[in-house]
């Protein structure tokens, strides 16, 4: 089973056209082929998600795969940082902060589309990166995301922030990632939370 768990069924905001159905069929089909192999096992102790380079190396794959069938939208990567885990840090300490990061994994992983790759990035930052998607929907998945994968830890209320950015199927998803940590940059909302998507010239 792939480690993001049960593929579960599309969105209603998530466009299927036919070449992505069989992007999304041949994903599953190499998840049960690549069992054993190093590269797909790089994963993060807490969460059990890949980290930072098991995530990428899936993704490249996935985006090898998407240039070969010609898709015409762009894969996608959104960084999403966990608000609150600092709070909870301070009032409750390090192993509560782990418990927040851990149940926040679990809410992101049990909000994902169908072909979503889930991954740890950074201490209290996931990476999710998405098949090709219309750029227009990325306000939108991240919003919806944001509205259900809030949870509490301790009585502490957390939720999270979000930076995107497209990527086109020839170009590095490494340099996508950064270009998404630096719309999360800007996603300071009131509460702490907010969705950006990264426009071109936007340092």
């Amino acid at each position: 089973m792939p480690l993001n768990g049960p593929l579960l069924r599309l969105a209603p905001h998530h466009l299927e056209t036919r070449s992505r159905g069989r992007l999304v069929r041949w994903w599953q089909q190499l998840w049960l082929q690549a069992g054993g192999r190093e590269a797909w096992l790089s994963t993060d102790n807490l969460t059990g998600l890949p980290d930072r380079a098991g995530c990428l190396a899936q993704a490249q794959v996935l985006q090898l795969r998407a240039r070969q069938l010609g898709l015409r939208w762009p894969m996608a990567v959104l960084l999403a940082e966990l608000a609150g885990a600092r709070e909870v840090l301070d009032l409750h300490g390090p192993q509560a902060a782990q418990e927040a990061v851990l149940r926040g994994s679990l809410a992101l992983r049990g909000r994902l589309r169908r072909g979503d790759l889930l991954g740890r990035w950074a201490a209290t930052a996931f990476v999710v990166v998405l098949p090709p998607t219309d750029p227009c929907h990325l306000p939108a998945i991240g919003r919806r995301l944001q509205q259900q994968a809030r949870l509490r830890c301790h009585g502490v209320p957390l939720g999270f922030r979000l930076g995107a950015a497209s990527c086109a199927n020839d170009q590095p998803l490494a340099e996508a990632a950064q270009r998404a940590e630096a719309a999360l940059l800007r996603a300071l909302g009131p509460s702490g939370e907010g969705v950006r998507v990264w426009t071109p010239g936007q340092e």
